[in-house]
C-alpha cells in the first residue's frame, strides 16, 4: 500500500482529470502511471547501456551549448 500525503488540491484535480479522461478510476491510473514509472530506465541506466566511452561533460556545459544554439 502506497498513500501520499499533502498532494496539493491542483495536482489531485489535475490527477482526476487525467485518470478520467484516460476512463480510469484515479487508484487505477496511478497504479499505470507507477508501474510505468517503475519500468522506465534512468538517464544513468541508459548511459551505463551506452555503447563506447562516455563522454566527461558536465551539466553546465550542456546548459551552456543549449542557450548558445538558441536565437
Amino acid at each position: 500500500m502506497i498513500q501520499i500525503r499533502d498532494l496539493s488540491d491542483d495536482v489531485h484535480r489535475a490527477l482526476r482529470v487525467k485518470a478520467a479522461a484516460a476512463g480510469l478510476s484515479l487508484s487505477a491510473y496511478l497504479r499505470q502511471e507507477l508501474e510505468a514509472l517503475a519500468h522506465r530506465k534512468s538517464v544513468g541506466e541508459v548511459l551505463d547501456g551506452w555503447p563506447g566511452e562516455r563522454p566527461d561533460i558536465d551539466r553546465s556545459t550542456i546548459l551552456e551549448a543549449v542557450r548558445t544554439d538558441r536565437p
